[in-house]
């Protein structure tokens, strides 16, 4: 790693083949990322040397290869950007910048893809500034996309601003209460899915429970992926039950031949999902994720 990173120092610097071999050489590296956060504490503290430059943009190019690999993992749960707290403060002010002064050549429309990755380096209120600048883009209902607004909202509900969210909650609630029974679904699902995502678990299990009576009781077919949710959120409450019940009908749905492929789970997700470990820890676990996927529909592929 270090030689590859090296090449890109002594270069010119304007090579972008070599700078993202290095930015990949530090990302696969177990050492890499403590490693370069050490670089870059004297390079942020003499910005204008060419050496100090070339670290300043590998460590940009990393920050941004880390969120681009999240993504590709398909999955999301906290704690999935710790590791760049090795690139602390720089970590945290370039994400903020990316999502307040969003420079011309990062796309407007990638975000939201910001807001995790921030959720997890600044659990606490930030300075007033970017309290206030988050609040602004949360408030601006006529240019700024919904999944964002909701997003953020959960950022300031971390933050101690739950106000956007509250407002939310109660219309949710209505909802689940009023109309045919899909849309009361529904709104069951966004509400259970909006506990979950501000880490209140024990309403995300109980709105989960909710929703699966109604369901039940109205025929109202649910998801894969409904019942996994369930298992995530019994699990991070530390109910191995509970999760190892839901996760058993979310298994059983994924084995069914009557359930739409294109709403079934991938495996790497119940193989590495940090947020069942609990349930993978049951010796029942192994029998469930056999279950979930048969040998031979394995041996096709997805």
């Amino acid at each position: 790693m270090e030689q590859v990173v090296q090449t890109w120092l002594d270069s010119d610097q304007v090579d972008d083949a070599v700078l993202q071999r290095a930015a990949k050489a530090v990302l696969e590296d177990a050492k890499g990322l403590p490693w370069l956060g050490k670089r870059l504490v004297p390079a942020l503290a003499a910005p204008a040397e060419k050496s100090n430059k070339g670290i300043t943009v590998l460590a940009m190019h990393v920050s941004l290869g880390f969120l681009e690999r999240a993504k590709q993992s398909g999955m999301v749960y906290r704690g999935q950007y710790s590791e760049l707290a090795a690139l602390q403060p720089f970590a945290t002010n370039l994400l903020f910048q990316l999502l307040l002064e969003t420079p011309d050549w990062y796309p407007h429309t990638e975000r939201g893809r910001l807001v995790p990755a921030i959720r997890d380096l600044q659990p606490t209120r930030p300075d007033d500034r970017r309290l206030e600048a988050v609040v602004d883009i949360v408030d601006d209902v006529e240019r700024e996309p919904a999944e964002l607004r909701y997003a953020l909202s959960c950022l300031l509900w971390q933050w101690g601003r739950r106000e956007h969210l509250i407002v939310r909650i109660d219309e949710l609630k209505r909802e689940s209460m009023e109309g045919d029974a899909a849309d009361r679904v529904l709104a069951l699902r966004a509400l259970a899915k909006l506990w979950y995502d501000v880490e209140d678990y024990a309403k995300a299990s109980q709105t989960h429970a909710n929703l699966t009576k109604l369901a039940a009781s109205s025929s109202v077919p649910l998801s894969p992926t409904d019942w996994y949710w369930a298992a995530c959120c019994h699990a991070m409450r530390g109910d191995v039950e509970q999760g190892i019940a839901a996760l058993a009908v979310c298994a059983k749905m994924q084995a069914s031949d009557t359930v739409d492929e294109s709403h079934k789970l991938p495996r790497t997700l119940f193989e590495r999902d940090p947020e069942i470990a609990k349930l993978r820890a049951d010796a029942r676990f192994a029998g469930l994720l056999e279950q979930a996927f048969p040998k031979a529909r394995a041996a096709k592929g997805p």
